[in-house]
């Protein structure tokens, strides 16, 4: 959920919508982030039934935080390879699996933006 509002301020239904999960489930989350610090709920000046979430200094700390304990774990295992050829390339391909989900997301995004008719 982080990752998703580092990408900027949303709203909890669209973030549901994202990760593909419920809204209750995304407001229990959002509501435990809001209470660390590292989340901010703003009331929008064009719609004031709007509320985007958005990350604080905090949450921007928190985040980086945590990619940098996957990032050092993902290293961790893959230097159980003990071959430094085996080892770059199981990184390279974590890389290359990162750019993929990203692409798939923003395709999936992209198709459920898209208006689609009735069926007669």
């Amino acid at each position: 959920m982080l990752v998703q509002l580092a990408q900027g301020a949303d709203a909890s239904s669209s973030l549901a919508k994202k990760l593909a999960v419920s809204a209750p489930s995304v407001t229990a989350v959002i509501d435990g982030l809001v209470a660390l610090g590292a989340v901010e709920r703003t009331h929008s000046v064009v719609d004031r039934r709007r509320i985007p979430i958005s990350l604080t200094d905090s949450g921007r700390e928190l985040l980086a935080s945590a990619e940098e304990a996957v990032r050092v774990r993902l290293e961790s295992i893959a230097n159980e390879l003990e071959d430094k050829a085996l080892i770059k390339s199981a990184i390279d391909a974590l890389a290359l699996w990162s750019v993929a989900l990203d692409r798939a997301r923003l395709r999936r995004n992209a198709l459920e933006a898209e208006v689609i008719p009735p069926a007669p």
